[in-house]
């Protein structure tokens, strides 16, 4: 489905009009990239705002966390001392039709955006 008028638009992953990819594809592909079969669910808490929801691995390549911020503000979330010096994949209206932006946390928190979608990975 391409999203094209006539067909079903809320369900797309591609914009008619110029072929890209939207964020609904960005964050399938992020999610698709970081977690496979035989990745170990670990227990997960986390002291945040209300709406938002996370998950954490344990994979072949190290540790990840799954983060989605399903509200229209701002929400900061407190990470574990070792992801400090970790990497993370982020998708949200910055990142527009765009593959996820990467980066490296600032400190023992980070602030995801309205409607993020972010993976934390760390050894």
């Amino acid at each position: 489905l391409v999203g094209y008028p006539t067909q079903y638009p809320s369900v797309t992953m591609i914009d008619w009009t110029n072929g890209k990819p939207n964020a609904r594809y960005w964050v399938l592909k992020l999610i698709k990239d970081n977690f496979h079969p035989g990745d170990k669910i670990v227990e997960t808490r986390v002291s945040s705002a209300d709406g938002l929801t996370a998950q954490a691995f344990l994979t072949p390549a190290g540790k990840k966390l799954l983060l989605v911020n399903q509200r229209n503000r701002s929400a900061e979330v407190a990470l574990p001392t070792d992801a400090s010096q970790g990497r993370t994949s982020t998708v949200d209206e910055a990142t527009g039709e765009g593959s996820p932006r990467d980066s490296h946390p600032a400190g023992p928190s980070i602030t995801l955006a309205p409607f993020a979608v972010t993976v934390v990975s760390w050894p």
